[in-house]
């Protein structure tokens, strides 16, 4: 079973990827974007907009209905809307650029520095496509040293620091975002893949 959670873990990188693994977890389950009370029993994935719905309609005549309620977000960090700064020299000198970051949730942030970052999300075209990301392109949030750090990322929260930035290769990220961009959700998370120590039976990264 922990197998099985890590591998789910490892291709459901976004809620806009849970739609791909439901997919496979539950082939049963039909895919619909609509929902009225004349349908046919069976066994619907129910998709609208970034939610989804499971719903299981038996036979006859149906007395009542049991609902159970979860969300699929968690704490994340996410590229800001504007996440390039046109101000910011430091592509122009050394081949790498700043992403300016956004935090969602309370997650424990200092676990995310010094450790290859990637991609993914969702982003919408001006045809109103809808294209679901995984990149691999290594960013990185570099930690301060100790006499460049008086604590207040760590006492007051990163909030106290709205301008935090990741550092990433000029171009890493052209092939997501371009002209025909309108719109984006995307979020970072661990290159590093999840496995289970046998002998130890915990869930740990490499």
């Amino acid at each position: 079973m922990i197998k099985s959670y890590t591998s789910f873990l490892d291709t459901t990188l976004t809620p806009h990827h849970l739609l791909n693994s439901l997919k496979v977890l539950l082939p049963e389950y039909n895919v619909i974007t609509s929902f009225n009370s004349s349908m046919s029993p069976g066994k619907y994935i129910l998709v609208k907009n970034t939610s989804f719905y499971l719903l299981d309609i038996p036979k006859g005549k149906i007395k009542g209905c049991k609902i159970i309620a979860t969300h699929n977000d968690s704490p994340v960090m996410k590229l800001k809307p504007n996440f390039r700064d046109p101000k910011s020299e430091t592509g122009a000198k050394n081949g790498y650029e700043e992403l300016s970051l956004s935090f969602y949730g309370g997650g424990i942030w200092h676990t995310w520095f010094d450790r290859p970052l990637g991609i993914a999300g969702l982003t919408i075209t001006e045809n109103n496509e809808k294209i679901i990301i995984t990149d691999d392109s290594s960013i990185v949030i570099p930690s301060l040293p100790p006499h460049l750090n008086d604590g207040s990322v760590y006492n007051k929260g990163f909030h106290y620091r709205p301008n935090f930035k990741g550092i990433t290769k000029i171009g890493n990220i052209d092939g997501m975002i371009n002209e025909k961009t309108i719109s984006h959700d995307l979020m970072l998370y661990c290159l590093e893949k999840a496995y289970v120590d046998q002998k130890k039976q915990i869930c740990l990264f490499k």
